[in-house]
């Protein structure tokens, strides 16, 4: 489903505000990784970003499995 099927009126407006969405991560990550890896603990510092880029993840997945997946639906007889 595209945003012109949904609101073929407000399309651009959707589409903006979605690709804005998109690309804060892009944005942000290299900011707060920046923050975190300091040369003074090695390879500490990328285990922190690697395992907190991993649990965003699986809380994402987790969250998709809970709303998207988990409908189910009948067959009436």
């Amino acid at each position: 489903v595209s945003y012109l099927e949904v609101a073929p009126n407000y399309a651009s407006v959707i589409l903006g505000i979605g690709n804005t969405f998109g690309s804060l991560p892009g944005i942000i990550s290299p900011i707060l990784t920046g923050y975190i890896v300091t040369n003074e603990h090695g390879t500490k510092d990328w285990k922190v970003v690697f395992c907190t880029a991993a649990g965003i993840y699986l809380l994402w997945v987790h969250h998709l499995r809970s709303v998207c997946f988990c409908r189910t639906t009948t067959v009436g007889y």
